[in-house]
């Protein structure tokens, strides 16, 4: 029987903006400013998002703020693993925590110069939040990434 592979790009279902965010501060103290600044409303962290890379699970974390006017969400994720150590202390292997340490297990590694990534579904309005985002200071830079060019986007589908 022959086997039928099906890539991402064979589906429309890229529908969100990413955002890539710079910031020296501690996920839920970004929250806080965000909320207080912007008027944005996460308010609680979401489930990590997990991923598995080579037989280890990293977690990111992640919150949500969800708008059911317009049946949309945004999401806050941070693109460095939030449980690298403890996937080195479970590691019995030496290559292995050496491996984990020297490859770069971020969320998006094309996005490796961000601390954190918006992801914003298509339903809100861009341009708005970039200049909302303009006005805070606990973000250092900001920019709107292409999501057709980002090899590893497939980590953002969820």
């Amino acid at each position: 029987m022959k086997v039928i592979k099906l890539q991402l790009e064979d589906f429309e279902c890229l529908n969100f903006s990413v955002v890539g965010l710079i910031s020296n501060y501690i996920d839920y103290k970004l929250v806080y400013a965000l909320n207080k600044e912007l008027d944005f409303a996460f308010f609680n962290r979401i489930e990590n998002l997990d991923i598995l890379v080579n037989k280890n699970k990293f977690s990111y974390i992640t919150y949500e703020t969800y708008d059911c006017q317009i049946d949309a969400s945004i999401f806050l994720l941070k693109n460095k693993p939030d449980n690298i150590l403890n996937n080195v202390l479970t590691s019995n292997n030496k290559e292995n925590f050496q491996h984990l340490f020297s490859q770069s297990q971020l969320l998006v590694p094309e996005l490796k110069n961000y601390d954190y990534i918006l992801k914003i579904d298509e339903a809100f309005k861009l341009d708005l939040i970039l200049d909302f985002l303009k006005y805070s200071n606990k973000i250092q830079f900001h920019q709107r990434i292409q999501v057709n060019k980002t090899k590893t986007i497939r980590n953002l589908i969820f």
